[in-house]
């Protein structure tokens, strides 16, 4: 008994630390839709009342900001009131362990693409920064954008093997507390 006590500790502080890296990643990407928006303000009013633009606007805001807008939160959603969407339109006349069942595969499909895009999000980064691969415009570089596919990717695949390892304890156990998600589930985690 007292080993499984540590398992569980051990699966609750793990997965505190990773909600906790979801959250950060989110809050960030909250500051960087800020400092997008004030960039893409001032380069509409200077081009505006000025007649100029800031050269690379467009490559700084698709390669760096809305790429981290896009993948880095993506884990949130994860921790967020169960913030992805789900069709039960299906599932919702099965049985129990035939929904769990269907549940395990929509989860193992997902970390199976996520894992891709992790393994060649950090491919594609390390290739560009050994290849020194800049923007044409204004010369930066391009491999913190392929970057943050990786670091969206990989923490939204550990959320998913968290969720997969939930979903098999819960469904060893049969206590209500179990039933519930444990003493570390989700609902009992957010900040």
């Amino acid at each position: 008994m007292e080993e499984k006590e540590k398992q569980a500790g051990f699966f609750c502080k793990l997965k505190a630390f990773i909600d906790r890296l979801s959250l950060l990643s989110a809050k960030a990407v909250a500051v960087l839709l800020m400092v997008m928006m004030c960039f893409t303000c001032l380069d509409v009013f200077l081009r505006f009342f000025l007649g100029k633009s800031i050269v690379g606007t467009v490559e700084i805001e698709g390669n760096y900001f809305m790429v981290a807008i896009i993948f880095l939160p993506l884990a949130y959603g994860m921790i967020s009131h169960q913030g992805h969407i789900r069709v039960e339109i299906l599932t919702s006349h099965l049985s129990a362990l035939l929904k769990r069942w269907v549940e395990v595969l929509g989860w193992v499909l997902s970390l199976s693409v996520f894992g891709l895009v992790t393994v060649y999000g950090f491919a594609g980064a390390w290739h560009s920064w050994r290849a020194g691969e800049t923007m044409v415009n204004i010369g930066l570089p391009i491999w913190p954008g392929r970057l943050m596919v990786a670091v969206g990717g990989l923490l939204l695949g550990l959320q998913m093997v968290l969720k997969l390892v939930q979903l098999f304890k819960r469904s060893q156990e049969t206590s209500s507390s179990a039933q519930t998600g444990g003493p570390c589930s989700s609902r009992s985690s957010r900040s």
